[in-house]
């Protein structure tokens, strides 16, 4: 047997190939099924980024086995990671506000994709197509077969790959916007809109307000409107909606690195409300609204559809 949490260095010349084959050097007593199985209570790092069994190993990585943190099933509020679509090319996740959507070199917090490597419903190996902010909610894609990847991938290019979110903005927006500016990446982790724009137009933000309401309903200390808008995107780029809304002049209530105004967070809740609601695709088409939207449901019209 072994103790957790465990580490050990692949030594030099050690093939390269798949984590849960590579662990078996460090444990032979425990098969191939056993050793995947070590997934559902534990997180497994390669040189300190958790990875699902699938993933690539090689001489001179660091390998550590952990037991999930408290909280590791990403409960954030009344959110809980969980598979909300599978079919035979794709699961789509439901990922809560409060959990990275991949591991991140040196920290033991917990990810989506090392997560999702536990999921019953998702045997074999998953790429994941996109990723969301540590702070942003909804939906994450993962290919279930290279196929499915690829074929997701030239979707996307060909603009018939449509990402909705439902997002909370400052002021009044009073009318339909279109914000082209090319997202560039910044250092601290940030980007910036610069005055160019974008020549494609996966790249371009469409923003739909659907409900005006007090900046004090949604916790803001300053007066004024906000607005509950609808943003489409094709593929994105890095904080793509964060950033287009700013230069827009409407950034997100809570949206501290872009500048949106201070609002007071309730227990369980975002410091913005940001989430990826619809996802469509080429033979799948995937819902799932925003656990936070009870919070302004007796301001939606009757028989109006936020997505």
């Amino acid at each position: 047997m072994f103790s957790i949490p465990f580490e050990g260095l692949l030594p030099s010349g050690f093939p390269s190939g798949r984590l849960d084959a590579a662990l078996g050097y460090f444990l032979p007593h425990l098969g191939l099924r056993a050793r995947r199985r070590l997934w559902k209570e534990c997180l497994v790092f390669v040189n300190g980024r958790a990875l699902p069994p699938g993933g690539p190993v090689k001489a001179g990585d660091v390998l550590r086995v952990e037991k999930k943190p408290a909280g590791a099933g990403g409960r954030r509020g009344a959110g809980v990671w969980r598979p909300v679509a599978v079919n035979g090319d794709y699961a789509v996740f439901d990922k809560p506000s409060g959990l990275h959507s991949a591991g991140l070199r040196g920290s033991d917090s917990p990810s989506l994709e090392a997560l999702a490597a536990t999921c019953p419903e998702c045997p074999g190996e998953m790429q994941f197509l996109s990723r969301l902010d540590f702070e942003t909610s909804g939906l994450v894609p993962a290919a279930l077969n290279s196929g499915a990847e690829e074929r997701f991938r030239l979707a996307e290019r060909a603009g018939r790959v449509r990402k909705i979110y439902l997002g909370l903005a400052a002021g009044a927006i009073c009318s339909p916007l279109l914000i082209k500016g090319r997202i560039l990446a910044e250092g601290r982790g940030k980007s910036r809109v610069c005055g160019a724009e974008d020549a494609d137009p996966t790249r371009h933000s469409r923003v739909f307000p659907l409900l005006r309401i007090s900046g004090a309903l949604a916790g803001c200390a300053e007066a004024g409107e906000a607005t509950l808008a609808r943003i489409e995107i094709g593929r994105g780029a890095r904080h793509q909606i964060r950033a287009h809304l700013a230069f827009a002049g409407h950034p997100l209530l809570g949206d501290r690195l872009y500048g949106g105004p201070e609002r007071s967070v309730r227990e369980g809740e975002p410091p913005f409300f940001l989430h990826h609601a619809l996802l469509i695709l080429p033979g799948l088409e995937v819902r799932c609204p925003p656990p936070w939207i009870e919070r302004f449901a007796d301001r939606i019209p009757a028989g109006i559809s936020i997505i």
